[in-house]
Protein backbone atom coordinates (compact mmCIF):
# COMPACT_ATOMS: atom_id res chain seq x y z
CA UNK A 1 0.00 0.00 0.00
CA UNK A 2 1.52 3.24 -0.79
CA UNK A 3 1.54 6.19 1.29
CA UNK A 4 1.83 10.48 1.05
CA UNK A 5 4.13 12.13 3.37
CA UNK A 6 2.39 15.24 4.15
CA UNK A 7 3.44 17.76 7.08
CA UNK A 8 1.87 15.88 9.88
CA UNK A 9 3.92 13.67 9.73
CA UNK A 10 7.12 15.61 10.79
CA UNK A 11 8.93 15.88 13.58
CA UNK A 12 12.10 17.67 14.82
CA UNK A 13 14.49 16.03 16.58
CA UNK A 14 17.29 18.08 18.27
CA UNK A 15 20.41 16.95 20.32
CA UNK A 16 23.86 18.58 20.91
CA UNK A 17 26.31 18.29 18.12
CA UNK A 18 28.89 17.05 20.24
CA UNK A 19 26.69 14.05 21.86
CA UNK A 20 27.48 10.99 19.85
CA UNK A 21 24.81 8.54 21.16
CA UNK A 22 22.26 8.87 18.08
CA UNK A 23 19.03 10.68 18.12
CA UNK A 24 16.45 8.61 19.80
CA UNK A 25 12.70 9.09 20.94
CA UNK A 26 13.49 11.30 23.71
CA UNK A 27 15.35 13.81 21.68
CA UNK A 28 11.69 14.78 20.02
CA UNK A 29 11.25 18.41 20.48
CA UNK A 30 8.22 19.66 18.34
CA UNK A 31 5.70 18.40 15.59
CA UNK A 32 6.78 19.94 12.65
CA UNK A 33 3.90 21.43 10.24
CA UNK A 34 6.85 22.15 7.16
CA UNK A 35 9.96 21.71 6.55
CA UNK A 36 12.88 22.54 4.16
CA UNK A 37 16.52 22.76 3.57
CA UNK A 38 18.46 23.77 0.28
CA UNK A 39 21.66 22.03 -0.36
CA UNK A 40 23.71 24.44 -3.07
CA UNK A 41 26.99 23.57 -4.40
CA UNK A 42 29.50 26.53 -5.57
CA UNK A 43 31.25 25.98 -8.99
CA UNK A 44 34.93 27.19 -9.84
CA UNK A 45 35.93 27.57 -13.28
CA UNK A 46 38.78 25.78 -15.11
CA UNK A 47 39.44 27.99 -17.90
CA UNK A 48 42.77 29.36 -18.79
CA UNK A 49 43.93 31.86 -21.12
CA UNK A 50 42.71 30.90 -24.41
CA UNK A 51 39.98 28.84 -23.82
CA UNK A 52 36.76 29.19 -25.66
CA UNK A 53 34.06 27.22 -23.29
CA UNK A 54 33.64 27.44 -19.96
CA UNK A 55 34.29 24.34 -17.84
CA UNK A 56 33.72 24.10 -14.08
CA UNK A 57 34.40 21.66 -11.22
CA UNK A 58 32.43 21.21 -7.97
CA UNK A 59 33.56 23.22 -5.17
CA UNK A 60 32.34 24.30 -1.48
CA UNK A 61 29.07 22.96 -0.62
CA UNK A 62 26.62 24.57 1.89
CA UNK A 63 22.85 24.26 3.60
CA UNK A 64 20.22 26.17 4.95
CA UNK A 65 16.97 25.47 5.46
CA UNK A 66 13.88 25.90 7.61
CA UNK A 67 11.42 24.48 9.76
CA UNK A 68 8.01 25.08 10.71
CA UNK A 69 6.73 23.94 14.05
CA UNK A 70 4.02 23.87 16.21
CA UNK A 71 4.13 25.41 19.91
CA UNK A 72 3.03 23.25 22.53
CA UNK A 73 3.78 22.36 25.77
CA UNK A 74 4.10 18.37 27.13
CA UNK A 75 2.22 19.80 30.95
CA UNK A 76 0.47 23.24 30.31
CA UNK A 77 0.42 23.41 34.13
CA UNK A 78 3.71 23.14 35.40
CA UNK A 79 5.06 26.04 36.39
CA UNK A 80 8.38 25.52 34.98
CA UNK A 81 7.06 25.71 31.49
CA UNK A 82 8.80 22.53 30.69
CA UNK A 83 7.56 22.11 27.28
CA UNK A 84 9.70 20.59 25.16
CA UNK A 85 9.88 23.15 22.61
CA UNK A 86 10.29 25.97 25.15
CA UNK A 87 13.34 24.33 27.12
CA UNK A 88 15.26 23.30 23.95
CA UNK A 89 14.47 25.53 21.07
CA UNK A 90 14.32 28.97 23.32
CA UNK A 91 17.57 27.68 25.32
CA UNK A 92 19.68 26.97 22.26
CA UNK A 93 18.85 30.15 20.39
CA UNK A 94 18.79 32.83 23.07
CA UNK A 95 21.66 34.52 24.86
CA UNK A 96 21.05 33.48 28.96
CA UNK A 97 20.03 36.25 31.30
CA UNK A 98 23.15 37.70 32.95
CA UNK A 99 25.76 36.48 30.19
CA UNK A 100 27.40 39.22 28.20
CA UNK A 101 27.98 38.80 24.58
CA UNK A 102 31.54 37.29 24.78
CA UNK A 103 30.50 34.81 26.79
CA UNK A 104 27.20 33.52 25.42
CA UNK A 105 27.47 29.99 24.13
CA UNK A 106 24.81 29.26 21.59
CA UNK A 107 25.76 25.45 20.13
CA UNK A 108 25.59 23.66 17.08
CA UNK A 109 22.85 21.19 16.83
CA UNK A 110 22.04 18.06 15.74
CA UNK A 111 18.75 18.28 13.63
CA UNK A 112 16.50 15.09 12.55
CA UNK A 113 13.95 16.03 10.29
CA UNK A 114 11.89 12.61 10.47
CA UNK A 115 8.38 11.21 8.31
CA UNK A 116 9.17 8.05 9.68
CA UNK A 117 11.75 5.28 11.50
CA UNK A 118 12.79 5.04 7.64
CA UNK A 119 12.47 8.75 5.76
CA UNK A 120 14.62 11.32 8.02
CA UNK A 121 17.35 13.23 7.49
CA UNK A 122 20.60 14.59 10.22
CA UNK A 123 22.40 17.17 10.46
CA UNK A 124 24.51 19.48 11.90
CA UNK A 125 23.31 23.21 12.45
CA UNK A 126 23.46 26.40 14.04
CA UNK A 127 19.75 27.94 14.80
CA UNK A 128 19.74 31.60 13.26
CA UNK A 129 16.75 32.52 13.82
CA UNK A 130 13.09 32.07 15.85
CA UNK A 131 10.02 33.24 15.16
CA UNK A 132 6.95 33.05 16.48
CA UNK A 133 3.23 33.32 14.87
CA UNK A 134 0.09 33.26 17.01
CA UNK A 135 -3.47 33.85 15.00
CA UNK A 136 -7.05 33.91 16.20
CA UNK A 137 -8.19 30.36 15.86
CA UNK A 138 -4.78 29.17 14.65
CA UNK A 139 -2.20 26.57 16.73
CA UNK A 140 0.84 28.69 17.98
CA UNK A 141 3.74 27.98 15.57
CA UNK A 142 7.42 28.92 15.75
CA UNK A 143 9.79 29.33 12.41
CA UNK A 144 13.51 28.05 12.89
CA UNK A 145 15.49 29.17 10.77
CA UNK A 146 19.53 26.88 10.27
CA UNK A 147 22.85 26.63 8.81
CA UNK A 148 24.33 23.40 8.33
CA UNK A 149 27.28 22.85 9.45
CA UNK A 150 29.15 20.42 7.12
CA UNK A 151 27.01 17.86 5.04
CA UNK A 152 23.92 15.78 6.40
CA UNK A 153 25.38 13.25 8.77
CA UNK A 154 22.96 10.75 7.76
CA UNK A 155 20.04 10.33 5.24
CA UNK A 156 17.37 7.61 4.94
CA UNK A 157 14.98 8.44 2.01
Amino acid sequence: MSKYYSGQDGKLFIQPSTDTSGIEAADEIAKVRSWSFTLNTAVLETVSLGDFDRTIIPGMSSTTGSCNIYYYSENPNNPSNSGRLSSTIFTTILPKAGNTPSSIERPKVKFRFQVDTNHYLDLNAVLTSLTMTNSVGEVMSAEVNFEGDGIPTEIKY
